[in-house]
């Protein structure tokens, strides 16, 4: 991993490698887009960083999504989140922050539409330090 500060580590991810590939099979719903990550952790201490497998590739399972008026987002089979429902925030209506998907899956699961057979997306294990993923 390239030398950063464990301290200034804003989240861990499984970060999408071609997020215009995930864009491609899942068209936006919203105004605002993402698709670049699932969050392992906010926050994660410098101890949990260090722990990680940073570079690591997986191919993650997409299993379902949610669309409601306000966000659309992917829901994951990403064992290394902290998220009760772990996912990929694809976009966000116009003033709504990505992190309201967590509050879409727990306030909406009838929303929830889990897909009979997986798609997969390959993702590296990384950080997001000084405004940037670190996936090295």
């Amino acid at each position: 991993m390239e030398e950063i500060n464990l301290k200034d580590v804003v989240y861990s991810a499984l970060f999408v490698d071609e997020p215009s590939k995930l864009k491609a099979m899942f068209p936006p719903v919203h105004v605002n887009t993402f698709y670049h990550h699932s969050t392992i952790a906010f926050k994660p201490t410098p101890q949990e960083v260090s722990q990680l497998a940073v570079g690591k590739k997986i191919n993650l399972p997409i299993i379902g999504r949610i669309t409601t008026d306000k966000v659309d987002a992917l829901l994951v089979n990403n064992p290394l989140s902290k998220n009760e429902f772990p996912h990929i925030t694809l976009s966000t209506a116009a003033g709504v922050t990505p992190v309201k998907s967590n509050d879409a899956f727990k306030i909406h699961k009838e929303l929830i539409k889990r897909f009979s057979t997986p798609q997969y997306i390959e993702t590296t294990l990384g950080v997001f330090v000084n405004g940037k993923a670190v996936t090295n």
